[in-house]
């Protein structure tokens, strides 16, 4: 990774940041991924899910949520042929700040300290959503070209219940070898993910 490929991460990690993304609101980091995502050779699509027909489908879709303005964004990235396909996961949604005044910072003013990036979503995933976006680039830029297909997925209301984003996004795209999700585990590559139950 170069200087300038550092600048551009540590760019893009402070302007999401910056956009207020809390549930209902998440178009605002939508605009800047969908930006950048149209900046590569892929093919970028917005999804926006369905509700009465991913919940017929999916018994793990959560219900009683809405979508207007909150797509999802998806950006296929084609390889030569032959190599074993992965899906890269963020949501670009974060969880309200709730007392801000409890802050030692806005949430939505990014602060450099000593080597870390400070602000609301700035781990959970904005910092996985960078990366990932900025690996994308850096295959592109050194011109390499993979053998298996890169699937790309930015989704909406992950905080709020769970999977509904990722939900719709794998019903409207191709299934794959494996699948990177962006969420934070202390740098810690794990096999599993937490998951959550839900108790009526």
């Amino acid at each position: 990774m170069t200087e300038a490929d550092k600048a551009y991460a540590k760019a893009l990690l402070k302007e999401l940041i910056a956009c207020d993304t809390t549930d209902y609101h998440e178009e605002n980091g939508q605009r800047v991924v969908e930006r950048e995502l149209l900046k590569l050779h892929c093919i970028v699509r917005r999804i926006n899910p369905k509700p009465e027909l991913l919940a017929e489908k999916y018994p793990e879709f959560n219900i009683g949520h809405t979508y207007e303005n909150r797509d999802c964004l998806a950006a296929d990235f084609i390889g030569t042929g032959g190599g074993k396909s992965l899906i890269l996961n963020a949501h670009v949604d974060t969880v309200y700040p709730a007392q801000p005044s409890m802050w030692k910072t806005d949430p939505f003013c990014p602060v450099e300290k000593e080597g870390k990036v400070y602000g609301l979503g700035s781990c959970d995933t904005k910092a996985g959503l960078t990366a990932m976006i900025t690996a994308l680039r850096m295959i592109e830029k050194e011109g390499r070209q993979l053998k298996g297909d890169v699937y790309f997925h930015c989704v909406v209301d992950e905080e709020s219940g769970g999977g509904n984003g990722t939900l719709a996004c794998l019903n409207e795209s191709r299934h794959a070898d494996a699948v990177l999700v962006a969420e934070p585990t202390e740098l810690k590559p794990a096999g599993a993910h937490m998951g959550s139950y839900a108790v009526r």
